[in-house]
């Protein structure tokens, strides 16, 4: 179950203050009476998440927009398992960022992005805990950022280029397990590296619709990048990968007809290669990552209900291909 709520202020003719809060709940069951998949018979896992953000938008010139904002979020998981002791896990999250837009020419648009990544992550297995504070609040502090350049060379088509670093602490349910299939390891450390993509994309609108096309290239050289394996008949486990080089290339197109009507379809090619010291297999691919993926959709819209204050209600179809992947 996902909700969220968002708003945006006038606070002056070239500043807007926008707030947004979203929630999030779960739950997964597993009933295996006779033990098929190998682990807990019964167990129900619980997980919630809520996250708010603050931002100011000010533009001191017509060709430059400043962004400062904030984001904090709280998230935990809960499993519970038949004769077994649960487990209880909690995560803090605070992202300061600072992000800037430049348009020195028309057609000439340079981007900045800044922020600090600060999260602290706290478990248990004692049931009758009732601790509500986390022993430290940040426990790691990662700092990301990313540079990206925009050339429209014609009226309708333009180029792009991006380049950045990320970090990413893994998930709870990468620490703690996501189902009877997906297990949890809690000694995965954070993954972080370098990331760069450069591409071209087109787009146009005549009276009846319009349409677009994206192709780009794109590669991320990882450090502990987190994976996934085989860990069992069934069952798979994330491990940290000591260096990992990802290549891949997307092409994107889409059409919408008469404002009722949008198709999507987007194919992804990945080539991601185990890059670490002393590996002691002779193949480098990466398990369960497949080389081709390709997701088309279907839209249809309903025109503005100004009586309900209803922008739009939409149904979609959606359809996603993977190529084949080895376990190992």
């Amino acid at each position: 179950l996902l909700a969220g709520v968002s708003a945006k202020l006038r606070c002056g003719d070239h500043c807007t203050i926008s707030l947004a809060t979203d929630g999030m709940l779960t739950r997964y069951g597993l009933d295996d009476p006779h033990g098929e998949l190998g682990g807990a018979k019964h167990a129900t896992t619980k997980g919630h998440r809520l996250a708010q953000r603050v931002g100011l938008s000010w533009q001191p010139v017509s060709w430059s927009i400043l962004n400062l904002g904030v984001g904090q979020t709280v998230q935990g998981v809960r499993l519970d398992q038949r004769s077994a002791t649960g487990l209880r896990a909690r995560r803090w999250r605070t992202r300061p960022e600072l992000s800037a837009l430049f348009t020195p020419l028309p057609q000439l648009r340079f981007s900045l992005i800044g922020a600090l990544e600060c999260h602290n992550t706290e478990a248990h297995r004692d049931t009758t805990s009732s601790t509500t504070e986390p022993p430290s609040y940040c426990e790691a502090l990662q700092p990301t950022g990313r540079l990206g350049l925009r050339w429209q060379f014609l009226p309708d088509a333009s180029v792009f280029a991006n380049a950045g670093r990320y970090a990413r602490p893994p998930s709870l349910g990468e620490l703690y397990g996501l189902s009877a299939v997906a297990q949890g390891n809690d000694e995965l450390e954070a993954e972080q590296g370098l990331t760069a993509e450069v591409g071209v994309d087109a787009s146009h609108r005549w009276s009846w619709g319009g349409g677009f096309a994206q192709l780009l290239g794109f590669l991320r050289q990882a450090d502990e990048l987190i994976a996934y394996r085989r860990s069992s008949i069934g069952a798979i486990k994330p491990y940290n990968v000591g260096q990992a080089r990802v290549v891949g290339a997307e092409a994107a197109l889409g059409a919408d007809l008469w404002r009722t009507l949008s198709a999507r379809v987007s194919a992804t090619w990945l080539d991601p290669r185990d890059r670490s010291e002393g590996r002691n297999t002779s193949n480098d691919l990466l398990p369960f990552r497949s080389a081709l993926t390709i997701a088309p959709s279907l839209s249809l819209r309903s025109p503005r209900w100004k009586t309900l204050s209803l922008d739009k209600a939409q149904l979609t179809a959606r359809y996603r291909y993977r190529s084949s992947r080895f376990a190992d």
